[in-house]
């Protein structure tokens, strides 16, 4: 039975030196998308990096 799932790349408690390190979420989250796709699953990833001090808009898309 597929499945509808949500990868996200969390933003970071503590500030980086180097915003480009953070920036692109790592390869490995695509490897899982493109496997739980292959699979038959209904794969979203979500790039968080910059949310902190966004919380209600990260609330109302795990919410949906």
């Amino acid at each position: 039975m597929p499945m509808k799932v949500l990868l996200i790349y969390p933003y970071f408690l503590e500030q980086r030196i180097h915003e480009e390190d953070i920036r692109v979420p790592p390869i490995g989250l695509y490897y899982v998308g493109w496997m739980l796709t292959a699979h038959g699953h209904e794969v979203n990833i979500l790039n968080w990096h910059d949310k902190q001090e966004r919380s209600t808009e990260i609330r109302e898309v795990l919410i949906k």
